[in-house]
């Protein structure tokens, strides 16, 4: 089996050396399964079995992992939080290859998402799925200060073990 994506596209290859079958398929890139459904329906009848009911089988793991979701977020929303820091905390911050974040208002700005901060003790944020539009994002974030002044935050949207250091621009 092989997935992967290309130019705006996804796609899915899946074979069977020993029944000598194997099927593709390529679908605009997507957040959906829509390859892995097409490819895996495609091998069934290619096989000659009879096939397997993937889109219920999918939309079970999405309804579970939505779920499991769910009760993280609610594990993380229940932690105790402290009053917002004064705006020594706001500011631009950038990070070479991620860009730009902005921390104003109590809130964290990166791309396209908008995300209320709970304080967490110390230099110490969390940006818990606030946003209708991204209500599974979960961020930890450690600020790191010198006089007085928040002069970089800690984080790493893709990867929380290996936070990145965004240092203040404004």
């Amino acid at each position: 089996m092989w997935a992967g994506g290309w130019r705006g596209y996804t796609a899915h290859l899946l074979a069977l050396p020993e029944r000598q079958v194997g099927a593709c398929a390529l679908c605009n890139r997507t957040a959906s399964p829509a390859s892995e459904l097409l490819a895996f329906g495609m091998l069934d009848r290619a096989a000659g079995w009879e096939p397997l009911p993937w889109a219920e089988r999918f939309l079970e793991q999405k309804r579970r992992f939505r779920a499991a979701g769910q009760a993280r977020l609610a594990q993380r929303l229940s932690r105790p939080t402290e009053p917002a820091p004064a705006g020594a905390f706001e500011g631009v911050f950038e990070h070479g290859g991620y860009g730009r974040i902005r921390i104003e208002a109590g809130r964290l700005r990166f791309r396209d998402v908008d995300l209320p901060l709970a304080w967490r003790g110390g230099l110490n944020a969390s940006a818990d799925g606030g946003n209708a539009d991204f209500p599974e994002i979960c961020w930890d974030l450690t600020a790191e200060a010198a006089d007085g002044q928040v002069v970089a935050w800690h984080f790493n949207p893709d990867a929380p073990a290996y936070p990145c250091r965004f240092a203040r621009v404004v």
